[in-house]
């Protein structure tokens, strides 16, 4: 059997050097590199199929991944993908995967991640060692990776003030917040909710924040909650959670277009009329929420254009061209019919 040894010895290079040609783990000379795979083909080594499957030329195919298989926003992220890449003689494939291991395997000149999160835990993981082109779209969070990597910004911390000030300028001061995330995780959403709304409630700030995860304060309902994926179904249950507690807030803020439409569905189902007794905003700006019924107010994250502008991004690095590090989407508030002046009790 051929073994890298083999070829380090045909060609008089260290071992170190030709897995790392043949991993894409590291720096080697082009020509060197070509010269490795080149006889790795003809000496019959087959343990890295994607490393020799074109002599390490370019497969013109990107890779989209994500772990949020289900989400609007990220289809629509991989649609701008999509149209940029084939703009540039490349595919795009859209992969969904627990974990990294199948990643160096993968027929693919880059890599785009869906969050800064995953770009990071990859980083972290199969990427400490496998140097495959990579750019991440990002959301305000500060990760520190181990490694610079290009990114597109959606910023939540811009867009979150962008749709408070937006309900304030209105005349809402009492806030609502709808969401599938735990009251005292960090998420950028609800923290520059919490920053407004403790100025206006003190230490009642929880009283306005309905989490679709936890057992407070309504039991029974919570104990399915874990089993939903479904963000329409949250919705459903956030705007029956609103009107059983007697919240007064006179606006509420959806974490995304699907809640939205949930808490839409079940607060007129029960006789609250938007926006003339609540008014309604979420975020992303999604096809969902555009084939929805109701003008639903609504951040406009331009997922489209992220992901177009992550994959002509990528297609720099692979060609070796000059690239910004950070390029950044601008957001918009898309005025429906859900957000009104607060009732007059």
């Amino acid at each position: 059997m051929i073994t890298r040894k083999d070829i380090a010895q045909k060609l008089g290079v260290s071992v170190s050097v030709v897995s790392r040609a043949l991993n894409n783990s590291g720096y080697v000379d082009k020509k060197k590199k070509e010269q490795i795979i080149r006889l790795a083909k003809e000496m019959g080594y087959t343990k890295e199929p994607v490393a020799l499957s074109n002599g390490g030329g370019s497969h013109h195919q990107l890779l989209f991944y994500t772990r949020d298989l289900y989400n609007p926003f990220y289809h629509e992220v991989y649609e701008g993908i999509l149209d940029s890449a084939m703009a540039n003689g490349f595919s795009a494939m859209f992969y969904y995967a627990s974990d990294y291991d199948m990643i160096p395997r993968i027929s693919t000149d880059g890599i785009i991640f869906s969050s800064e999160q995953l770009a990071n835990n990859y980083l972290n993981d199969i990427g400490r060692n496998y140097f495959l082109p990579a750019v991440t779209c990002s959301y305000g969070y500060d990760y520190l990776f181990p490694r610079s990597l290009p990114m597109v910004d959606c910023d939540l911390t811009v867009g979150t003030r962008m749709v408070i000030d937006y309900l304030y300028q209105r005349g809402h001061q009492k806030i609502a917040m709808v969401s599938p995330d735990d009251f005292n995780s960090f998420t950028i959403r609800s923290n520059i909710w919490k920053t407004y709304m403790q100025q206006i409630t003190g230490d009642h700030v929880i009283d306005y924040y309905f989490n679709l995860q936890e057992d407070v304060p309504f039991h029974k309902e919570s104990k399915v909650l874990n089993k939903v994926q479904d963000n329409v179904k949250k919705g459903i249950i956030g705007g029956k959670r609103f009107i059983e507690s007697g919240c007064d807030a006179t606006a509420v803020i959806c974490f995304n277009d699907e809640v939205s439409i949930g808490f839409y569905i079940a607060v007129t189902e029960m006789g609250l009329h938007i926006p003339d007794d609540v008014s309604l905003i979420g975020f992303d700006y999604s096809y969902m929420i555009r084939r929805f019924s109701r003008r639903i107010t609504t951040l406009n994250m331009n997922p489209f254009e992220q992901g177009r502008q992550a994959a002509s991004l990528l297609i720099e690095v692979i060609k070796g061209r000059p690239y910004e590090r950070k390029l950044s989407i601008p957001l918009q508030i898309i005025e429906g019919d859900t957000v009104g002046a607060p009732k007059i009790v």
